[in-house]
């Protein structure tokens, strides 16, 4: 993984990094929405919000500072962010 110079949660950088560790309902779970969707818990999504907040954030002249390679990590993380939030049911156990 990158520098981590936002602090974010290792984990949750390492499951937007790699989509295929969360988990995914079956295909056409619901009616009228197709394909599979993101499950993830509450927390998850907050967390993966304030990643999306936070890089909306941050100027371009402070990205004019970062390598090519971390540019592109950062760019991919936010675009799976929000991916995942646009296409995802909210699961919590009881």
């Amino acid at each position: 993984m990158k520098k981590n110079r936002f602090n974010f949660d290792k984990k949750m950088l390492e499951m937007l990094d790699n989509l295929d560790l969360i988990p995914k309902t079956q295909t056409d779970p619901l009616p009228g929405v197709g394909g599979r969707l993101f499950i993830i818990t509450r927390s998850q999504q907050k967390y993966f919000t304030l990643i999306c907040d936070t890089l909306a954030l941050v100027s371009e002249e402070e990205t004019n500072t970062y390598s090519k390679k971390e540019k592109l990590f950062w760019s991919c993380i936010w675009n799976n962010a929000e991916r995942v939030l646009s296409n995802c049911v909210v699961y919590e156990r009881k």
